[in-house]
C-alpha cells in the first residue's frame, strides 16, 4: 500500500490549490519494519495488515480510537520482546541511553551510554556460548575520548 502524506502544513503551495505538495512524502506500508525479517518470529508485518481495516472501524464508530490505540501498543510490545538466551555485556558504568538494530540485516545492535560511549554487538555471532545462554561482546567501542 503506496500513500502520499504532506511532511508539514507548511509544504502546501496556497499560489495554486491546497492540495498541491512541494515536498511530499511517500510512505510504503508493506510490514512492520522491526521485524519484516523472517528471523525475528512469526510476527513480522502483521501489525500493519490489521491496522487499516482497525483504522476504517474507527472512522466507522464501530471502535473507539482508545481501544485502537491500546491494542496497537499492545501487539507492537509483544512483538519487541528480547530472545532470553541472549546475553549483551556491556561495558557501560552508567546508563544506557539508546539501543537500534539495524533495520537492513537486523544484525548488529548498536548502543549509546550517559557516558558517550557506543558500542556495536553483532547479535547472530555469539563471542562464547553457554547451554542455556549466548553471551555477546561489543564487536567495536567508541569511548568519546579518542581511544
Amino acid at each position: 500500500l503506496d500513500t502520499t502524506i504532506p511532511t508539514h502544513p507548511r509544504a502546501v503551495d496556497r499560489t495554486t490549490t491546497p492540495q498541491t505538495l512541494h515536498h511530499p512524502l511517500r510512505v510504503t506500508m508493506a510490514t512492520d519494519g522491526v521485524n519484516s525479517d523472517p528471523n525475528h518470529g512469526a510476527r513480522g508485518g502483521r501489525l500493519c495488515r490489521n491496522f487499516l481495516p482497525s483504522l476504517a472501524k474507527v472512522e466507522r464508530g464501530e471502535v473507539s480510537s482508545r481501544q485502537l490505540s491500546r491494542r496497537v501498543v499492545e501487539n507492537r510490545s509483544r512483538s519487541l520482546e528480547m530472545d532470553a538466551r541472549k546475553v549483551v555485556k556491556t561495558g557501560n558504568a552508567g546508563g544506557v541511553l539508546w539501543l537500534d538494530l539495524d533495520s537492513t540485516e537486523h544484525r548488529y545492535l548498536l548502543t549509546a551510554s550517559v557516558h558517550s560511549s557506543v558500542a556495536i554487538y553483532d547479535m547472530q555471532v555469539p563471542s562464547s556460548e553457554g547451554a542455556a545462554f549466548q553471551e555477546h561482546e561489543p564487536v567495536a567501542v567508541d569511548r568519546g575520548n579518542g581511544r
